[in-house]
């Protein structure tokens, strides 16, 4: 029967390209991060890209020590298999190509290699390490205290903007808790509040938030 030939060769493929698919993309967090004088020179009243616009500047969040202790305290492996899904330490999914003629995927380059090599070392093999996290929060709370941008006591607040309140609740609360885990146990003078906020339009999260 031609016919019923014809759909076991369709499904033979469907499954072949199943089990060859690459992963389409991963879960991220992107940072807003700025100096005073970066944003001036952008976004100030003679800014050269939008000028006069608005925008609450927390020196945390241009503190070098500090982002960094966001990157080693986030469990990648621990959060993925609660979710169900696969951990990773890639900015992109694997099926983006950085080579489309030769079908070679940028993640598969020694350049992907080499750009997450210093991020990976003394970690868990995902970029979590609480012990990095904690010594890096540990030296920005000590900085941002000395230079007079917070005090011993005070509370840093940072907000994470996500497309709808469901993700907040699948995913939110865990990204919160390693953040404020790591940093709240660091020994340092300050204490780290991780607040939600979800978009009424989901695209407001690019939109309204990250442009």
């Amino acid at each position: 029967n031609l016919h019923a030939l014809d759909q076991s060769v369709i499904l033979a493929y469907l499954i072949e390209k199943i089990h060859l698919k690459k992963s389409d993309t991963t879960f991220k967090l992107n940072l807003n991060t700025c100096t005073q004088e970066e944003w001036d020179a952008l976004f100030g009243p003679e800014g050269s890209i939008s000028p006069n616009s608005v925008w609450e500047l927390k020196p945390a969040m241009s503190n070098d020590n500090f982002l960094k202790g966001l990157n080693y305290s986030i469990n990648r492996k621990e959060f993925a298999e609660t979710l169900g899904r696969t951990p990773s330490n890639n900015y992109f999914g694997s099926s983006y190509l950085s080579d489309p003629e030769n079908g070679v995927s940028y993640n598969s380059t020694q350049a992907h290699a080499d750009a997450v090599a210093g991020q990976l070392a003394n970690t868990d093999g995902y970029g979590y390490s609480l012990t990095l996290a904690q010594q890096y929060f540990k030296a920005a709370a000590d900085e941002m205290i000395q230079a007079g941008q917070y005090a011993a006591g005070d509370t840093i607040v940072i907000e994470i903007c996500w497309m709808d309140t469901a993700s907040i609740d699948e995913m939110g609360i865990y990204i919160e808790k390693y953040m404020e885990d790591a940093f709240n146990s660091c020994g340092s003078d300050l204490k780290l509040d991780v607040v939600h906020y979800a978009c009424a339009v989901w695209s407001d999260v690019y939109y309204a938030k990250m442009m």
